[in-house]
């Protein structure tokens, strides 16, 4: 995967509720360069 705007992953998960944040960290626990995406800022 090309890096787009400074960012280069292999794997985006795109909502970070329960599910989305296990499959992030599993993804990343294999070696996998994950990004996560989610809807709102946590810290805004």
């Amino acid at each position: 995967m090309d890096a787009v705007d400074g960012f280069d992953a292999d794997v985006a998960v795109v909502g970070l509720g329960a599910l989305g944040s296990a499959a992030a960290w599993r993804l990343a626990a294999r070696g996998e360069r994950t990004i996560g995406i989610d809807q709102h800022a946590r810290w805004s």
